[in-house]
């Protein structure tokens, strides 16, 4: 068995490895050109009130705080949905 990248996804974009600080990762997708670009649209679409109507108040609860965090780890905007420019 081929031992398992847990800090790369598709495409070399990052992803969160199991027990990884949000701080740790949000340091990675930083250091990774284009990788900030898709995260945002990734917690936008994460984000989407639509989605999280259909789960359960404790969870909702937990995701929206998880994904505002990782939003200001990054720097981004807090209101979901604003894309913005690079520089």
């Amino acid at each position: 068995r081929r031992p398992h990248r847990a800090h790369q996804g598709d495409r070399g974009r990052p992803h969160q490895a199991a027990g990884e600080p949000p701080e740790a990762y949000a340091g990675r997708i930083l250091a990774t050109p284009g990788a900030l670009l898709v995260k945002e649209a990734d917690l936008g679409h994460n984000a989407d009130p639509r989605r999280l109507a259909v789960l359960d108040e404790p969870t909702r609860r937990r995701l929206t705080e998880k994904y505002a965090r990782m939003r200001a780890l990054l720097g981004l905007e807090e209101e979901p949905g604003l894309i913005r420019t690079p520089p």
